[in-house]
């Protein structure tokens, strides 16, 4: 009997530990249950069904930036290695887990394809002096789709590198 008493106290903390979620400022986390979508938890306390439900994507709600390095082709057929900066806000945490496999890669491969198209209209004598009209191309073609997945693109930046 006291076994049992002990045995059903242990399980009970169990549940409770394993329930209870504490979700960071300036993060949201999307809790699966079953595999399905059940919620978004948001900053601070939260209780979940242990045995049911997962926490399966962690996004930050703050700023991110990040920093890629392409080599992109020119109009006369010259290639350019092509620095891009930018910085990203995920503003809709179910849409940036399940509309897209990977959102960093998927912004960045965007974010790429758009330079490429920009760069390659023009010759590469005027890459420096045209990088606004770049960094606006780019800016321009990548928000829309973005905000498709949840996610905007609050800055671009764009510099073109000579090879010696």
């Amino acid at each position: 009997m006291d076994f049992l008493l002990l045995a059903v106290v242990v399980l009970a903390a169990f549940a409770i530990a394993k329930s209870a979620r504490i979700v960071p400022s300036s993060q949201a986390w999307i809790v699966e249950r079953l595999g399905r979508y059940r919620r978004t938890l948001h900053p601070g306390f939260h209780l979940t069904l242990p045995l049911f439900d997962r926490v399966a994507f962690r996004h930050s709600l703050e700023l991110q930036q990040r920093r890629a390095v392409h080599d992109l082709t020119t109009a006369e057929e010259r290639t350019v290695p092509v620095a891009i900066e930018w910085s990203f806000r995920v503003l809709d945490e179910r849409r940036a887990s399940y509309e897209v496999a990977d959102l960093e890669t998927f912004v960045e491969r965007l974010l790429e394809a758009a330079a490429k198209r920009s760069v390659e209209k023009r010759p590469e004598s005027d890459l420096r002096e045209a990088t606004r009209e770049i960094e606006a191309d780019v800016q321009r073609e990548a928000a829309p789709q973005l905000e498709t997945v949840g996610v905007a693109l609050v800055d671009v930046s764009i510099a073109a590198h000579r090879r010696e």
